[in-house]
Order: C-alpha cells, then sequence, then structure tokens
C-alpha cells in the first residue's frame, strides 16, 4: 500500500508542478516560456527515472554480488 501511495504522490505532484508552470506562470515571450516548460518537464522525468532506477536496485549491469550477502549470512553478529 505504501509503494503504491507514493507513485500515486510522485506523478500526482509531477502533473500540479508542470500545469502550474504551463498555465500559471506568466511570461510575456512565448519562446522562453516554452523553453522554460520543457526544462521543468525534462527536470521531473528525470525524477522520475531515478525513482524508477532506485526502486529497483538489483536489476541492470551494475549490481551488488552474492558474495558480500553470503559473507554476512555465514558469520552472524561480525564473526563473534
Amino acid at each position: 500500500m505504501l509503494f503504491r501511495s507514493v507513485w500515486i504522490v510522485l506523478l500526482v505532484g509531477a502533473g500540479l508542478a508542470l500545469t502550474g508552470a504551463t498555465l500559471f506562470v506568466a511570461v510575456d515571450d512565448r519562446t522562453l516560456h516554452l523553453v522554460l516548460v520543457a526544462l521543468m518537464s525534462a527536470f521531473v522525468g528525470l525524477v522520475v527515472f531515478v525513482t524508477v532506477a532506485l526502486d529497483h536496485p538489483f536489476q541492470g549491469d551494475v549490481t551488488p554480488s552474492a558474495e558480500g550477502f553470503r559473507l554476512i549470512a555465514d558469520r552472524p553478529f561480525g564473526g563473534l
């Protein structure tokens, strides 16, 4: 349940931020306004991408090996 609520808050917040930047920020120059909204959209997209990437830490090219986990599991309490 917590997992789903984090994603709902993240996506709704992104939508509200982009809507607010698009509709409620008055910029006289249309090109500048488009550039600002595009930059904010890229930033929000990167935040969502990093959140997805960090949500699955054991997938992909760079993953921790199981050797460290086996070492800890074989010697509980630091080997005492």
